[in-house]
């Protein structure tokens, strides 16, 4: 039981420590990382929204 119960504060410790360092690498990442994502998620909107305005603007003119 003391064994067993050691033995899981450990692994918990050091996945902790795991997930901490993972964090401080992806943190100092994550303004690009944002960046990326908003520049992307802008790209798509944007290209569907050109897009939808150019079609309804080629069905106008087909009227």
């Amino acid at each position: 039981m003391g064994k067993k119960t050691v033995l899981t504060v450990v692994v918990v410790g050091s996945v902790i420590k795991l997930i901490k360092m993972q964090a401080v690498l992806i943190a100092s990442k994550l303004p690009g990382l944002i960046w990326l994502i908003i520049k992307v998620m802008y790209h798509v909107l944007f290209v569907r929204v050109k897009g939808k305005s150019v079609k309804m603007v080629e069905k106008v003119n087909l009227d």
